[in-house]
């Protein structure tokens, strides 16, 4: 049995090494090679990126009317950001209950390469793993900023906020660390926390309190 085993063997090591198995680095296919004007595929794909550009330009001012397969892969989007939103939260607490750690002297808010080059940071350079993140899976200006709240003895801390339905109306609060919330809650159901500032990339707000600008006008 072992001779008939061996040979065996032996032939089927012959036979592996008759075949040539690309390496698993090395390109297949050239896939951005320039399109030739004679292209059979082309006037199909231009006429359908122009029909894309004009739904997209007439969109926002004339909506087209909802089919029952529309409102379907509305919600599905909805509930997946959802999903996508309080998974990132999970990680980003659970990263920061080992990574978290306090800035040495001065509070200096980091980029997100100075974060991961550091091995971790403070909310403020936490909170930058829920932004960054969200922003390159689609969440786009307008709908997440990075902000600073504050408790009731001035403490500050920095989440993310998210408008879920893209209106300035009340956000989510994406908390990278859990000491708002440990879930996915509204800035309304945040007691004693007040938003101070609102920003991201290339935008900035302040935020003030309508209660008292309700109450001051009340009184003059």
């Amino acid at each position: 049995m072992r001779r008939v085993r061996v040979a065996w063997l032996g032939v089927l090591a012959f036979a592996l090494g008759c075949v040539t198995v690309p390496p698993a680095s090395q390109p297949q296919y050239q896939l951005f090679e320039p399109v030739a004007s004679a292209d059979l595929w082309a006037p199909r794909i231009n006429h359908w990126q122009a029909a894309q550009r004009y739904e997209a330009w007439t969109a926002a001012a004339a909506p087209a009317p909802q089919s029952p397969l529309a409102g379907a892969y509305a919600e599905f989007s909805k509930q997946l950001r959802r999903q996508l939103v309080e998974d990132t939260v999970d990680w980003v607490q659970a990263a920061s209950g080992l990574y978290y750690h306090a800035d040495a002297g001065s509070d200096a808010w980091p980029t997100l390469a100075a974060v991961k080059a550091r091995g971790g940071d403070d909310c403020d350079g936490m909170e930058l793993l829920t932004f960054d993140l969200l922003r390159r899976l689609g969440f786009g200006p307008g709908e997440i900023y990075r902000a600073i709240l504050r408790d009731g003895e001035g403490y500050h801390h920095m989440v993310t906020l998210w408008f879920s339905d893209g209106a300035r109306g009340d956000p989510y609060v994406l908390d990278p660390t859990g000491e708002v919330s440990h879930r996915v809650i509204l800035l309304s159901a945040a007691r004693g926390w007040t938003p101070v500032a609102l920003f991201d990339e290339t935008t900035q707000f302040r935020a003030v309190s309508l209660r008292s600008d309700r109450a001051s006008a009340h009184t003059r």
